[in-house]
């Protein structure tokens, strides 16, 4: 086994646009299998952006089970390269 090529990412955060988010990932992603990158990592809260007042990411978190983050598998399902995303998570009434 040879070295492993990690690819990191630091993007200009796309607020509100986690559709557009998602399709540059995996445009990034895609570029990662192309050049056989073993792990590639994304910053914390990338698919949402960052927030700072509590009121803007209570309405950016997403769940796990449902709606954005549920139809990622079958969206990113073409790409190879093992990934590691960061958002921000609503477990019930928290984020």
């Amino acid at each position: 086994m040879g070295p492993l090529r990690v690819a990191t990412y630091q993007r200009r955060p796309r607020f509100d646009d986690v559709p557009g988010t998602l399709e540059r990932l995996l445009g990034d992603l895609r570029w990662c299998d192309a050049r056989d990158v073993g792990l590639a990592v994304f910053p914390e809260c990338y698919l949402q952006g960052y927030g700072h007042d509590a009121e803007v990411i209570a309405r950016r978190a997403v769940t796990l089970d449902g709606g954005v983050v549920e139809a990622m598998p079958a969206r990113l399902a073409p790409v190879r390269t093992p990934f590691i995303l960061g958002i921000v998570e609503r477990r019930g009434a928290a984020c």
